[in-house]
């Protein structure tokens, strides 16, 4: 965990975590499925941020507020949304450390609901910044033949 990311930022974990409470699924299509757990914390390196952060997560099914925060610090909830989404939530200056950092997930306290979490990474500026630099890749190719086009 912590790898660099593209624009000076870092990764966090590129893994997708179910949480809810194990033995009392929200739903019956969570029933064959064991949650990792009610929370999560995830330790990565980083290097102390000098100007706000963004950080970016990806969420699926979330409906109630679970509380995300950074090295003990609250940066806010998930949305609650429940369709996929690329959630962002500002990270302001200091709050990154140099070294080991904490990433945590925290559920609702009595609320039972069965999300998934993760792609996280953190990246350097706001989230205007951040989002005004995204890019879209294209491809084509020639519907006869199906080889690239230039």
């Amino acid at each position: 965990m912590g790898a660099s990311g593209a624009n000076g930022g870092v990764v966090v974990t590129e893994k997708t975590f179910h949480l809810g409470t194990k033995g009392v699924p929200e739903w019956s299509e969570f029933s064959g499925s064991t949650p990792y757990g009610r929370n999560l914390t995830l330790p990565f390196e980083a290097k102390a941020n000098k100007k706000e952060a963004t950080l970016f997560l990806r969420q699926d099914d979330v409906k109630q507020g679970w509380r995300v925060s950074l090295n003990g610090k609250r940066l806010g909830n998930l949305d609650r949304f429940e369709s996929k989404v690329l959630h962002s939530l500002k990270v302001p200056t200091g709050t990154l450390i140099d070294g080991p950092n904490k990433l945590a997930i925290e559920a609702p306290v009595t609320a039972i609901d069965d999300i998934f979490v993760g792609g996280a990474f953190i990246e350097d500026g706001s989230a205007d910044e951040t989002l005004s630099h995204g890019f879209l890749e294209l491809h084509a190719t020639d519907r006869a033949t199906s080889t690239p086009l230039p």
